[in-house]
């Protein structure tokens, strides 16, 4: 088969996912598709997406499971084989791009055949070939990592040996509760003619050990701080978070009124895009010490533009008023060179300060501490202080499209620009204004990652909805885990105050799945827990013996402090982007290195109608 499938899939992948922060969640997508994931109870899934029923015939049962579809490596896959892999990453696809799909973003009509649908018209292949190519890249790696599992003699985690020995059991349960009269009806509903028990369990059994073998290589790489700096390289940026302020400007404010009807000119929508433009960069050139000092400024200026300050008289006769704090004018022009505005007199407190800040009513949005992956892919060059090179035709030559390294400036705290917001593309592009941004700081988030013990005393009760799943809590069933949580407390506060009593405490008491452990945590990193654990975990006063008291969605937590881990928060975000890195080449080159070869794949139910 042809990589165009693969090539097509990063296309939409790329159309999909816009910004930084959503193509590093696909990344970790990826990761996941890579893993042939053998769902316990898959029937379920697949019957809730929809693929409908086979056909099954007794001929083709005995037809399928003996024909020899593929050969990988010193393994022989029948038709039946290749279909639990078809049939499976369909499934993974369905189950991850179903919204894009239903909002049309991807074009996968489930009422025709895959295989009279093209996906790529240059190639001519379809989405059953596009399918058939991710099962194939999967067979390919799942033997190819099974056999290197077999080789070092991997074993199973204890949780994964129980699931692989439960799950005869766990498909009966499943083929009872959708009304089968038994496991291979249901197979054979799902994955079509020849699907049995027993070659079901042998195809998740080297999943299992494939995915299994997988995670375990993937924890074992570790790094040297002298690799992870190496790695950063020049894109150290990357792993800083960035604190800024900003603000949108509109064109659609400096343009005439006009009839309903009617629509602006090309002149007017021109005046009004070099008016907004001046008058943002207006507000820009204003210094300001704080945000708020911003802020102040951003309301005055935007009162002054739409008339919003002025006296009923002033409405009246035109009379123009200078913003509040001098620094734009509601012509537009900025203060005389050498025009200051007014301090209070020296230990006089300005009036009304606080009054002032209620009655604001165009402020920017702050963004405190954001990572680089997540701020506005508009702002994100003038945040690092990068420096985009600007060529003139003539000076262009095959030399100047060499990849040169970046070149940055130093940001600091007040640093203002103006950056063009658009919308649309080729013809119909359009400006829609212009932000003001702000500067203020950058965290090169280099503080340690938390250790934690945490006893958990759940909210019992409840109320689910059906419609969201969220579950809510009268107040008494709170109280009750409340008062619950402050017994436990108060005895472990009566008692020995150590980690190793709060231990013994989470093992007898926790309703949280890591009590038998101790409650405990190791290298926690921001956001990765709910927001008030998460603010208690990383209160910057926070130090090992620290114990409290919180309460989360789920209950309340007693906290005990442990210690500060060995790695950072940067490390640990540097060695994850290089870990997947790693893996991805490692891979890539078992399915490269995959000695693979079809015979006959003429029973794949390539013709399949999805059926939504």
């Amino acid at each position: 088969m042809s990589a165009s499938n693969q090539k097509k899939i990063r296309k939409q992948e790329r159309e999909i996912y816009r910004s930084e922060r959503e193509r590093q969640e696909a990344l970790e997508a990826k990761k996941l598709r890579k893993q042939t994931i053998a769902f316990v109870l898959v029937i379920a899934l697949c019957l809730s997406i929809g693929l409908g029923s086979f056909l099954i015939s007794p001929i083709k049962n005995v037809l399928y499971k003996n024909t020899i579809a593929v050969t990988v490596g010193n393994h022989d896959l029948t038709s039946v084989d290749v279909n639990y892999f078809y049939i499976d990453a369909i499934n993974n696809y369905l189950n991850q791009y179903y919204y894009y799909i239903y909002l049309g973003y991807i074009k996968l009509d489930m009422a025709t055949a895959l295989n009279k649908q093209v996906v790529d018209e240059k190639t001519g292949e379809t989405w059953a070939d596009s399918f058939l190519s991710m099962a194939i890249e999967n067979i390919k790696s799942t033997y190819g990592l099974y056999d290197l599992a077999m080789k070092a003699d991997h074993k199973l985690t204890e949780e994964e040996q129980t699931e692989l020995d439960e799950l005869e059991s766990s498909l009966k349960d499943s083929a009872k509760s959708n009304g089968f009269r038994n496991v291979k009806e249901m197979l054979q509903s799902s994955y079509g003619n020849g699907a049995t028990l027993e070659s079901y369990q042998a195809y998740y059994e080297i999943c299992t050990y494939a995915n299994s073998f997988y995670a375990a290589y993937e924890e074992s790489l570790k790094y040297e701080d002298d690799e992870l700096r190496e790695y950063e390289g020049d894109e150290s940026y990357k792993y800083n978070s960035y604190t800024y302020a900003h603000y949108l400007i509109n064109v659609s404010d400096f343009l005439p009124e006009i009839g309903k009807d009617e629509k602006h000119t090309e002149e007017q929508t021109k005046a009004a895009e070099k008016a907004c433009k001046e008058f943002a960069e207006r507000l820009a050139a204003g210094e300001f010490a704080t945000v708020e000092d911003f802020d102040a400024a951003i309301d005055a200026a935007i009162k002054e533009l739409k008339g919003e300050n002025k006296t009923e008289d002033e409405k009246d006769d035109g009379t123009e008023t200078q913003a509040e704090d001098g620094d734009v004018t509601d012509d537009g022009e900025e203060p005389e060179d050498g025009e200051e505005v007014e301090d209070p007199e020296e230990g006089e407190e300005p009036e009304e300060e606080e009054d002032k800040k209620a009655d604001l009513k165009y402020t920017s949005t702050k963004q405190d501490d954001l990572l680089y992956s997540s701020v506005n892919s508009l702002f994100k060059d003038w945040i690092i202080g990068k420096l985009v090179a600007e060529e003139d035709e003539e000076s262009k030559s095959e030399e100047s499209d060499k990849e040169e390294e970046p070149k940055f400036e130093e940001r600091y705290e007040g640093d203002m620009t103006v950056i063009e917001y658009t919308t649309g593309s080729g013809d119909t592009e359009a400006i829609k204004g212009y932000y003001v941004v702000r500067y203020e700081s950058k965290n090169d988030n280099s503080y340690a990652l938390a250790n934690i013990r945490h006893v958990l005393v759940k909210f019992e009760g409840g109320k689910t909805n059906s419609t969201t799943g969220q579950t809510t809590y009268t107040d008494a069933e709170k109280n009750a885990a409340k008062t619950a949580a402050e017994k436990l407390y108060n005895d472990f506060k009566n008692g020995t105050i150590s980690e190793e009593a709060f231990a013994e405490l989470a093992k007898a008491n926790s309703d949280d799945g890591n009590a038998s452990e101790g409650g405990l945590y190791e290298d926690v990193y921001p956001g990765q827990m709910v927001d008030s654990f998460n603010d208690w975990c990383f209160d910057e006063a926070r130090q090992p013996g620290d114990h409290g008291l919180i309460e989360t969605e789920y209950g309340w937590h007693l906290m005990y402090y442990c210690s500060d881990s060995e790695m950072t928060y940067r490390d640990y975000m540097v060695s994850k982007d290089k870990r997947a890195e790693d893996m991805e080449e490692w891979y890539d080159d078992i399915i490269e290195n995959s000695k693979y070869e079809e015979k006959n794949l003429k029973h794949v139910k390539l013709d399949l109608i999805l059926g939504m």
